[in-house]
């Protein structure tokens, strides 16, 4: 009998160098070959391909890559583990969805006082557990890439707009000088 498992998300990453891209696929067959082995079934209908391009002039996409005969969606952004990529890696989609959310809770935190909840430890854990454990999500990987422009566009600056209120500005993500800005 033969079980197949569809509950993981995978990442393969490759590099095409010279536009030789021969070890590329090969790397992908060889995932779909070891998928094949240990009784995992890939579902080609919902693998999408990122392809990030780092020459300086943009040359026409690769052919599509393609699994069990069927050719794999290029897509141009992806969220993968709740981190929005996109094929320039400039963190524009990912900043965007966290402000968004980070509204969306900050509202909820705002229904809270309005309904008369004035204990400020009890706002605060639901702030750190339910708000800034949104905003803070990945913030390894993208906060030290928001430009200033985004900053201000996300409506992001000054101490009322830090994406986490109460850290040092350079750690936020927010607006303001870092100390090393002068």
């Amino acid at each position: 009998m033969m079980v197949h498992f569809s509950l993981f998300d995978f990442s393969v990453v490759g590099l095409i160098t010279d536009g030789d891209n021969r070890e590329y696929r090969g790397l992908i067959q060889d995932f779909a070959d070891w998928c094949l082995r240990n009784n995992l079934q890939i579902n080609a209908g919902k693998t999408k391909e990122l392809v990030v391009d780092f020459r300086r002039r943009r040359h026409s996409p690769p052919a599509p890559v393609s699994i069990q005969g069927t050719d794999i969606d290029t897509v141009k952004s992806y969220k993968y583990l709740g981190v929005h990529l996109n094929d320039s890696l400039d963190w524009t989609h990912n900043t965007d969805a966290l402000v968004k959310k980070g509204n969306s809770r900050l509202f909820l935190l705002r229904r809270l006082r309005s309904f008369g909840v004035q204990d400020r430890p009890l706002l605060r854990t639901f702030y750190d557990s339910v708000v800034a454990s949104a905003i803070f999500y990945g913030i390894v990987c993208w906060a030290s890439s928001i430009t200033e422009q985004g900053q201000e566009e996300n409506g992001q600056t000054g101490e009322e707009g830090q994406l986490c209120p109460g850290m040092p500005p350079g750690l936020s993500g927010g607006g303001g000088k870092r100390e090393d800005d002068g």
